[in-house]
């Protein structure tokens, strides 16, 4: 078994790890844990384990199937839980405005499904609604009580909310069911936040060893990486996880911001600021990891 570490908890630390819940979500279902069944009568959505292109690719097919059965609950979560992938990629809030009337939708439709409540429970936990958040994802579990899914939003919440020895057991639980990306990275969280940034290093390698479907889940914990490894002081390993993070998803601006804090430790100012301006630049022009242009 894993062995788990708790200390107080650090809000920058704290709101990435639950811009990531979308993350886990999907990397749960795109890596076989089965789908969410429901305790009720709709049947649930099989998603493929390997879906095939992009986010964007992605929901279209999604909403091509939701406008062809409109009753279906499952799709309806389906496609809240793409958008709340595309949130990541993009940064753009709107993605949760619509999951968010999906969801709404879907659960008039079919209360006791399972899977609606994990995307509700999802979202709230994004918008940093953490009691509401937990309260919805015990219920995705007492509807599905064999499923994975609901373990991260269940210890990203209890992290939260400051109940870190529950937090520890529930993902200790998920460790030892599932070893995967989302449980690793968790792994890595706590034990960062209990200041033992060797093994949450390590345990967040582990993370970028296990993979994920999508580009940008990759990205993503490869990113995480090579922050844990420039607070290590450790700038060659950090540069190459950016770099490695940076293939994974071209252009990926946490990624890209990392490069620029790196370039700023080693006192190199003006590449920091050539760096900066690059990510600036992205960030606010219209393109597709941009979210849109600033205002």
């Amino acid at each position: 078994m894993t062995a788990l570490l708790f200390s107080r908890r650090r809000p920058a630390l704290a709101a990435l790890l639950t811009f990531g819940l979308a993350l886990a979500t999907l990397a749960l279902i795109q890596r076989g844990s089965g789908p969410i069944s429901s305790s009720g009568s709709s049947p649930v959505l099989r998603v493929d384990p390997r879906p095939a292109g992009s986010t964007e690719e992605r929901i279209a097919r999604l909403q091509d199937a939701v406008r062809a059965a409109p009753e279906r609950a499952d799709l309806g979560a389906a496609l809240a839980s793409a958008y709340l992938q595309r949130a990541r990629e993009t940064g753009d809030p709107g993605y949760y405005t619509r999951a968010g009337a999906l969801l709404e939708r879907a659960t008039a439709r079919d209360p006791r499904n399972a899977q609606v409540a994990l995307g509700r429970a999802t979202l709230a936990l994004a918008r940093h609604d953490f009691r509401g958040g937990l309260e919805l994802a015990w219920r995705a579990r007492a509807l599905a009580p064999g499923a994975l899914a609901s373990y991260p939003a269940i210890v990203d919440a209890l992290v939260e909310l400051g109940r870190y020895r529950a937090a520890e057991r529930e993902l200790q639980r998920f460790v030892d069911a599932k070893p995967t990306l989302p449980a690793y990275a968790r792994v890595s969280y706590l034990r960062e936040l209990r200041g033992d940034l060797d093994d949450a290093a390590g345990a967040m390698a582990r993370a970028v060893t296990a993979g994920a479907a999508a580009p940008e889940n990759v990205a993503y914990v490869q990113t995480l990486l090579a922050d844990l490894e420039r607070a290590r002081g450790n700038s060659a390993a950090a540069q190459q996880a950016y770099a490695d993070a940076l293939a994974a998803l071209p252009g990926y601006v946490p990624a890209r911001a990392g490069r620029a804090r790196l370039a700023a430790q080693r006192g190199d100012l003006t590449a920091a600021a050539r760096l900066w301006r690059a990510v600036v630049a992205r960030r606010c022009h219209d393109d597709p990891l941009g979210g849109g242009p600033c205002l």
